[in-house]
């Protein structure tokens, strides 16, 4: 594969969004003018020995990475079926036969769920997720999110690659594709939608391994009502979508004032434990929650007991703009009505509104849309690589940005989208870090639009670099006044720099604090939940723990 011209536009193409280095609006022009003309320099000369590869491999052909992966005489088996068509079960099923095995989910609660199911048929299992590490040594058995498979350390006889879809995702999809393309596994059983079959067909066929494809169907009716309802018809067994948290908590109101049932929210700011606890509430046959007001957080890692999802809206804001829901994404939500082996035999899906009804109609028997690419992004080694080329005076986010811009991509494949990366790594390029910390701190799941959170990250990194350990400090200024949304907010900004710390300190054993931020977490999601059950104002105590003095975090 031959590198583009170096005067076009490399990378993601133009009409996918803007290149990285424009990320850099609010620098001086004069300057990042100079800069451009020295990396123009640079790079004549790191062409000539660099050649834009690493260990001979073309970086934009994901698939050519893991020759260790390529080794074994692999079989891929996919599983590929809509919501509710036990897929996964069989799948599972062979990973508890199999001698050593791994389980791979989108998220800890799913990873959470298959730890329990091993455990319980006295399988010995670790868990690994990002903010949790149970190993035991007698293992040979993981269940782990997807992110954090450890593609170097084990190899398995079976592995289990759940919502295989997700290669196609902007932001995640890169973690997909490293699991399928490089786990050590003799057989991978791979479980998503059927949209990703051709896509499976074709990365198989670059891997020259054998793809086995088993298709499945629902196992319970799912069917489009031809009328939309109106909030005062909700009724038991009810799950309205909402793409708001603000608009969730509204018509949690609104119901519960015009109406008989009382609300469980799910949304996915909330706390997999409190997720977990709201959706325990909802799925009691004769308990007080009878409705539910969730966000899409819902179309995976949750067994709910829903009869009827109703729609609020078919647009939702992902991050950068308003658009419309996937066809995907319809079926995903939609599937979650009459789960087989549930209270409610056939689900039902409809909306609130007559205009949004013919999508979603339309939508629910559309032909599937395979994918067409897999996410990737570029491993470490290339860009400790890349990086080493270029004098230290040059940031690292300048750097980043243009090897982004460059790199080529292969059919098949597309560069996921790092903006979130590049907003950490802007936020620390001028604090002293070697480039495999600073990599790691990269990869946080630090949110940036949490100011709290992002002035806490800073702190942390900070006192990384003077040598010494880092503790839990918190400083809230945010205050979260009387209004109970507002309080469950800042509980959640608490609960988030808690999920960075404990993230932190299972890469960096200067942050030896995880076991408060444990506790301190436990505490806040005690709290959140007390909020949730009332949505009405407690006592301050309650809400206004110093996060540092944990000798306020018990019962009042």
């Amino acid at each position: 594969m031959k590198r583009a011209s170096r005067h076009k536009s490399r990378g993601r193409n133009v009409s996918e969004g803007p290149r990285y280095h424009q990320a850099y609006h609010d620098d001086d022009e004069e300057e990042l003018d100079a800069e451009d003309s020295e990396f123009e320099r640079e790079e004549e000369e790191i062409e000539e020995d660099f050649a834009w590869r690493i260990t001979g491999t073309d970086l934009g052909e994901p698939h050519n990475w893991y020759q260790p992966a390529r080794s074994y005489q692999q079989k891929w088996i996919a599983h590929l079926g809509p919501t509710n068509s036990g897929k996964t079960h069989l799948a599972i099923e062979a990973l508890a036969s199999a001698r050593s095995g791994v389980y791979c989910g989108p998220l800890r609660l799913l990873a959470h769920e298959i730890f329990e199911r091993l455990t319980k048929r006295k399988i010995v299992c670790n868990l690994i997720t990002g903010q949790t590490r149970r190993i035991t040594e007698e293992a040979k058995h993981t269940s782990c999110t997807i992110e954090t498979l450890d593609l170097d350390r084990n190899t398995y006889d079976c592995a289990v690659i759940d919502e295989i879809q997700m290669m196609g995702d902007e932001t995640r999809g890169w973690a997909w594709t490293r699991a399928l393309l490089g786990v050590q596994a003799r057989e991978v059983h791979i479980c998503g939608d059927p949209s990703a079959k051709s896509l499976l067909t074709a990365l198989a066929q670059k891997c020259g391994v054998e793809l086995v494809c088993e298709e499945y169907k629902r196992l319970s009716p799912l069917h489009a009502m031809k009328t939309p309802v109106a909030l005062g018809e909700v009724s038991k067994g009810d799950a309205i979508i909402v793409f708001s948290r603000k608009e969730i908590y509204e018509y949690k109101r609104v119901i519960e004032a015009q109406t008989k049932h009382k609300c469980c929210v799910i949304y996915g700011a909330l706390a997999p434990e409190i997720r977990s606890e709201q959706a325990t509430l909802f799925n009691q046959p004769n308990g007080p929650y009878t409705v539910l007001i969730a966000s899409d957080a819902i179309g995976m890692g949750l067994n709910l007991n829903i009869r009827r999802i109703i729609f609020s809206e078919i647009e939702k804001f992902d991050g950068s703009a308003l658009r419309r829901l996937t066809p995907l994404e319809v079926r995903q939500i939609s599937g979650r009505a009459g789960r087989y082996g549930s209270i409610y035999p056939e689900g039902f899906v409809t909306c609130l509104q007559s205009r949004a009804l013919r999508f979603i109609q339309t939508e629910l028997v559309a032909p599937v849309r395979p994918l067409r690419r897999a996410g990737f992004i570029p491993p470490f080694q290339f860009v400790e690589l890349f990086f080493h080329r270029f004098p230290n005076r040059w940031k690292f986010s300048r750097i980043f940005a243009k090897l982004l811009d460059r790199i080529e991509i292969g059919q098949g494949f597309f560069l996921c989208d790092l903006s979130d990366q590049m907003r950490i790594a802007r936020l620390i390029d001028d604090i002293p870090l070697n480039i495999k910390d600073r990599w790691t701190f990269l990869q946080s799941p630090l949110d940036t639009s949490r100011q709290d959170a992002v002035e806490a990250f800073l702190h942390f990194v900070d006192v990384f670099t003077t040598g010494v350990d880092v503790p839990l400090t918190i400083r809230l200024k945010h205050g979260a006044g009387r209004d109970p949304q507002q309080q469950i907010k800042s509980l959640e900004n608490v609960q988030h720099i808690c999920d960075v710390y404990l993230w932190l300190s299972l890469r960096f054993p200067a942050f030896n604090e995880g076991e408060k931020a444990k506790r301190l977490r436990k505490k806040v999601n005690e709290l959140t939940g007390g909020l949730l059950h009332g949505l009405s104002f407690i006592a301050s105590k309650y809400v206004y723990i110093d996060p540092n003095d944990e000798s306020n975090w018990g019962d009042p």
